[in-house]
């Protein structure tokens, strides 16, 4: 008798700058395994390892095993990339209504800065 999945264990990462993999231990009587970036999408894969390409933020990835039966429980890895521009300072003012923010820009660490997120 075949049942659910049970919970997919040892999640680790290989990262070289932006790009790497996702690898997990295999599940017994699992079909498919499901990853999650946390953007709302999911993929499925049959093999118990996942690519990582353009990473340009932190990233917590969940993985969860599934068979006819149903889905195991997820399990979760953050994948930290090196490269991210360092910490900065913001200052704020307000000025008829509006506010004006001012930065210095943090340290690239090797990468041309693109874009901030406010």
């Amino acid at each position: 008798m075949v049942s659910k999945p049970l919970t997919v264990t040892n999640l680790r990462h290989t990262l070289n700058g932006s790009q790497g993999s996702l690898n997990w231990n295999t599940v017994l009587n699992a079909d498919n395994y499901e990853v999650s970036d946390g953007s709302g999408l999911s993929q499925t894969t049959t093999d118990n390892s996942w690519p990582l390409e353009n990473l340009v933020e932190t990233v917590t990835y969940k993985v969860r095993a599934s068979n006819v039966c149903g889905f195991g429980e997820w399990g979760f890895r953050t994948v930290t990339v090196d490269n991210l521009p360092g910490c900065m300072s913001v200052q704020a003012s307000i000025n008829d209504c509006k506010v004006r923010l001012r930065w210095a820009a943090p340290i690239k660490n090797g990468s041309a800065i693109s874009s901030y997120k406010i």
